[in-house]
């Protein structure tokens, strides 16, 4: 695939060298830099490693420059960061409040399909595709599957955050066509604003991925499953989990079982209550499903959840919400991590599993557990 020319305009501090005072505009005022860490005798040294040249980190809260003026190494906190095509559209970004104007090349998309797609795709494609491809390969050795997801997830939160954001500057929520919203109707209302924005980008995302996907082969559909996720991740947690740690300083739940998934889901609730450690995703879809059924005494987790709910038979015993939870976890939120790719089947799937019967799994927990009015 071709590369073309773009520019990276990153927003960082300090914006200039604390030696020379020489503002960081571009690469003829620094270049990244490496610095390890080497400990002898209880003190810990930092040297900087020169062996090989150092490419930008979109992605790292912090890096190191070299002031090419004066030599002095500085630590900088990245701020933000945008990809535009033109050296205008860089210089007006500075003139904003962005840092520098950095060079570099990006693929090309194919030009039948190139005026179909969002300008923010066409400069975040490579990101999402190469950054999910490194998590992969680094997370490949964890054999804990809940542990590889969410750290390929919080790997991939940065990009997907960026998507959002710029998906948020371009348009509103009322001004885009979402079939979420028509799914859900009134319950569309009762999301929070976050899940809204996080359909509204993954639904627009998607879009953008199967007009993609005509002239391109292997096209990864991870991002839209991962905001998918997010959403029901975030909703369960306002609805359920939430409240719940407000009114508990400790899960006291003392009842001895053998149970390995008990174990596991009253340490991380307690984690919850006492040190306010919010639970993945999956931690959570274990909980409702080992907690919730489990009449053992003392487990007021689950007198608190029926309370939580407006039908509890009909939505614990009747749907089996909590297993069609751990479902969705294994199918879809677990293998973004697992698989080389995702489909644009496998995300049609998906999106089918949260919001269509007979699953429905978002509107099921919007119209059975509000989120508490305080």
């Amino acid at each position: 695939m071709k590369e073309i020319n773009a520019y990276l305009v990153p927003k960082f501090s300090p914006e200039d060298c604390p030696r020379c005072f020489y503002r960081f505009k571009g690469p003829e005022d620094f270049r990244p830099v490496l610095i390890k860490s080497k400990s002898e005798s209880g003190k810990v040294e930092r040297i900087l490693d020169t062996s090989k040249p150092v490419p930008w980190d979109s992605l790292g809260l912090i890096q190191f420059l070299s002031c090419q003026h004066c030599n002095n190494i500085t630590m900088i906190v990245n701020l933000d960061q945008r990809y535009v095509f033109t050296i205008e559209e860089a210089n007006k970004l500075v003139n904003e409040g962005y840092t520098a104007i950095l060079p570099v090349m990006i693929k090309e998309i194919t030009t039948e399909v190139r005026g179909q797609l969002s300008f923010w795709f066409r400069v975040t494609y490579d990101r999402l595709s190469n950054q999910a491809a490194t998590l992969r390969n680094t997370l490949n050795t964890l054999e804990d599957h809940e542990q590889r997801a969410s750290s390929f997830e919080q790997g991939m939160s940065m990009i997907l955050r960026d998507l959002v954001r710029e998906f948020k500057k371009e348009y509103g929520q009322e001004n885009v066509f979402c079939r979420a919203r028509n799914i859900l109707k009134s319950n569309w209302e009762q999301l929070t604003n976050e899940s809204k924005e996080l359909i509204l980008a993954a639904e627009y995302i998607k879009n953008d991925l199967k007009v993609y996907a005509k002239t391109e082969i292997d096209i990864d559909f991870t991002a839209p499953v991962l905001l998918y996720s997010q959403v029901l991740e975030n909703e369960l947690y306002q609805r359920i989990f939430k409240p719940f740690a407000a009114v508990c300083n400790e899960f006291n739940y003392e009842y001895q079982v053998d149970n390995a998934m008990l174990k596991s889901s009253i340490r991380i609730l307690n984690l919850l209550c006492k040190k306010g450690r919010k639970p993945t995703l999956g931690e959570m879809a274990y909980c409702l499903q080992s907690l919730t059924g489990h009449r053992g005494p003392g487990n007021w987790f689950r007198t608190f959840v029926r309370s939580q709910v407006r039908d509890y038979e009909y939505l614990f015993i009747e749907h089996v919400f909590p297993q069609r939870m751990v479902g969705y976890v294994n199918a879809y939120r677990n293998r973004c991590g697992l698989e080389s790719t995702l489909t644009g089947r496998e995300c049609d799937r998906c999106e089918e599993y949260l919001f269509y019967e007979p699953i429905k799994l978002l509107p099921m927990l919007v119209e059975e557990a509000r989120i508490p009015v305080h």
